[in-house]
């Protein structure tokens, strides 16, 4: 048996009337993060690692109290420069479907655990437009 151009046409048009929307219809949620261009270079040799409360500050523990490693993000992109360590900012992100976000109780900020793989990173470019990041 073989299937007129019409048919075949039908029976498509019946299965898509049928599927989801697919997730590229959803849109994505970015959690931003600051850094500077030196740290940004080897973030993309590797990762986007954690560090404990300490790192880059005077503090010794978190605003929960905790001394967990942590990369912290904001979902907006204007916050995380208040947060760059010294030198030319740079601001990454991540789709936050891309992993496991946390969010503090006290301050409301959000943070990751574990590290950030450069090929799921993005950078701000001097023009405003978001780039892979690159080794």
């Amino acid at each position: 048996m073989t299937w007129s151009d019409a048919a075949r046409a039908a029976a498509l048009a019946t299965r898509r009337a049928h599927m989801k929307p697919k997730s590229a219809s959803v849109p994505t949620v970015w959690a931003y993060h600051a850094t500077n261009r030196e740290n940004m270079r080897g973030i993309a040799k590797s990762s986007l690692v954690t560090h404990g409360p300490s790192y880059g500050t005077d503090q010794r523990t978190w605003p929960d109290g905790k001394a967990s490693r942590r990369s912290y993000f904001s979902l907006d992109q204007k916050v995380v420069a208040s947060f760059a360590p010294a030198g030319k900012m740079r601001v990454l992100r991540v789709a936050v479907t891309k992993g496991k976000f946390f969010r503090e109780k006290g301050t409301g900020d959000i943070y990751f655990r574990k590290a950030i793989g450069a090929n799921k990173l993005q950078v701000l470019g001097p023009t405003g437009i978001w780039h892979r990041l690159k080794k």
